[in-house]
């Protein structure tokens, strides 16, 4: 068990892009000392959310974009598919299911940039994001440049396969998160099987998306927040709680050297690290996906 009582009076700021069915429950088992910014532009969604919310959780209705417009989302049979671009139904029709994603309806929802919707809602910064957003990200990412810089790990779901006309696949993310310094960190890989086929075996089918993790290295975090004790340690329970036990070291030992945290903090965070280290990771192992 991670002890993160440094955190309860410098709570984690976690901002969720497309996030329908609230803060994945991955994440709750992690800590309770963080607030969560929910952003879901669908309107029967977000009614949903503001229904269940919780005391730490802020729900803005609106979809992220690199510019402050008007979209039309296509809302398709399963909402979880729903999408700024059109579905590429030439090859979606070769995989069972693909009538999930068929266009039941359309709304105009109202979009801006992170970095806008921050700070209109007086967020001065956040720690992690996660997007899942059905081909968008890269224009989610676009409008968060500010916000890039206090960021320090991001969860992003990537199509390889051109799962909807017009979208950004995962070589673009990949080379603008470079850009801004992440790292690929980890990925979790999802197959389909071609409808036709009659091999009914859990073989790996066509690679057609996956859950990616980006981190910035704990070197150029201390190079960039130097003797900011409190976003120093949300780094390190970030690292934790991903069980990257070994940056979380880093930044422990970078605090230690500086005299930024006490003798009792010490003890606690180099017993978190060897809990951490005695428990089994099946990686890749996001908090952010069941």
């Amino acid at each position: 068990m991670i002890d993160d009582k440094y955190l309860k009076d410098n709570n984690l700021y976690y901002a969720d892009v497309g996030a329908k069915d609230g803060v994945y429950p991955k994440w709750l088992n992690k800590t309770k000392n963080f607030k969560s910014i929910l952003f879901e532009p669908n309107t029967n969604s977000y009614k949903l959310l503001l229904k269940n919310k919780k005391n730490n959780e802020i729900i803005i209705n609106s979809a992220l974009s690199d510019k402050k417009e008007r979209l039309t989302l296509n809302i398709c049979k399963s909402e979880g598919s729903s999408s700024i671009f059109k579905p590429n139904y030439k090859f979606l029709n070769l995989f069972y299911n693909a009538s999930r994603f068929n266009i039941k309806s359309t709304e105009v929802i109202n979009a801006n940039t992170l970095d806008n919707l921050l700070k209109i809602n007086k967020i001065d910064e956040i720690d992690f994001l996660k997007i899942d957003v059905q081909g968008f990200e890269l224009n989610v990412l676009k409008g968060s440049l500010n916000s890039l810089k206090s960021i320090v790990g991001i969860e992003v779901e990537c199509e390889i396969s051109q799962m909807y006309l017009g979208q950004p696949l995962f070589d673009k993310i990949l080379n603008f998160l470079h850009n801004y310094n992440f790292h690929l960190f980890d990925i979790k890989r999802y197959y389909w099987k071609r409808k036709d086929s009659n091999n009914k075996n859990n073989n790996k089918g066509q690679l057609i998306f996956v859950d990616t993790l980006f981190l910035k290295q704990p070197e150029s975090l201390i190079n960039d927040h130097k003797d900011n004790s409190s976003k120093l340690l949300r780094i390190f329970y970030i690292y934790l709680y991903y069980g990257y036990t070994d940056l979380a070291n880093i930044i422990l030992k970078y605090m230690k050297h500086r005299n930024l945290i006490d003798i009792d903090c010490i003890d606690i965070l180099q017993r978190n690290i060897k809990n951490v280290d005695k428990t089994q990771y099946n990686l890749p192992n996001f908090p952010g996906k069941i």
